[in-house]
C-alpha cells in the first residue's frame, strides 16, 4: 500500500475507479459520467506543474484519488492557496490528505481549502483529524430541477 503521485500510466485505472464511484456512491450520479471528459481532466492535472493527482495504490489497485491544484489569491497574486478538485477514497483517505498537505506546503501555499460535497460526517472527521478546521461551508442549488 502506497500513496504516490499519479502518472499517465494510471489514467485508465483512475477513471475506472471514479466511474464506479460515480455510478454507485456519488450524489451526482443522475448526471451521466463521460469517460472522455474525465480522462481529459485527469491527464490535464497530471501534466500541469501546479496540479497534482495523488493515488492510494493497494497492490496495483487504485482505492483512492485526490486531485488538487494551487491558485493565486484574487487579491494578491504573489500569495497562493491550494484546493481539491476531487477527493474520493475507499481506503487510504488519510494518507492522501497528508500527502496533499505536504505537497501544498512544499509549494509554500498560505492556505489549503478543501470542500465536502457528499454530506458524509466521516469526511468531516477525516479533515479534522489532519488538522483542517471547518469554516463556512458549501451549499448547492440543483438548477436541473427548476
Amino acid at each position: 500500500m502506497t500513496t504516490r503521485t499519479a502518472t499517465c500510466n494510471d489514467t485508465k485505472k483512475i477513471v475506472d475507479f471514479l466511474k464506479e464511484y460515480h455510478e454507485n456512491e456519488s450524489n451526482l450520479s443522475d448526471i451521466p459520467f463521460d469517460r472522455g471528459t474525465m480522462t481529459k481532466v485527469i491527464d490535464y492535472y497530471i501534466g500541469m506543474p501546479k496540479h497534482v493527482i495523488l493515488v492510494y495504490d493497494k497492490a496495483g489497485d487504485i482505492t483512492g484519488v485526490l486531485a488538487g491544484s494551487i491558485e493565486p489569491f484574487m487579491f494578491n497574486e504573489k500569495r497562493k492557496w491550494s484546493t481539491d478538485l476531487l477527493n474520493v477514497s475507499h481506503s487510504g483517505g488519510i494518507w492522501l490528505l497528508k500527502r496533499f498537505i505536504e505537497w501544498s506546503k512544499m509549494h509554500k501555499v498560505d492556505r489549503i481549502f478543501m470542500g465536502i460535497s457528499t454530506g458524509m460526517a466521516r469526511s468531516e472527521a477525516l479533515y479534522e483529524a489532519v488538522g483542517l478546521t471547518r469554516v463556512g461551508g458549501f451549499y448547492v442549488l440543483n438548477c436541473s430541477e427548476n
